[in-house]
């Protein structure tokens, strides 16, 4: 199955919003990356960071988004 996604932008006016669409797999990996850096942490004991892993979460699906998206 193929889907295809045409969008267009008004610039310079909708630049920002051009900047985060271009980019949107780069912000998703940067949620995977700070995800596993924070389960790193929490099974190697360093900190308490699972309320701001599950906080991570929480933030993620408000927005309709998961890293269980990312493949």
């Amino acid at each position: 199955m193929k889907a295809k996604i045409e969008l267009a932008f008004d610039l310079p006016e909708e630049k920002s919003n051009y900047e985060v669409t271009v980019h949107a797999m780069d912000f998703a990996l940067v949620c995977w990356d700070l995800d596993n850096y924070l389960k790193f942490a929490i099974d190697n004991r360093e900190q308490n960071l699972q309320p701001i892993r599950d906080k991570l979460h929480e933030l993620m699906a408000d927005r309709g988004v998961s890293l269980d998206m990312i493949e």
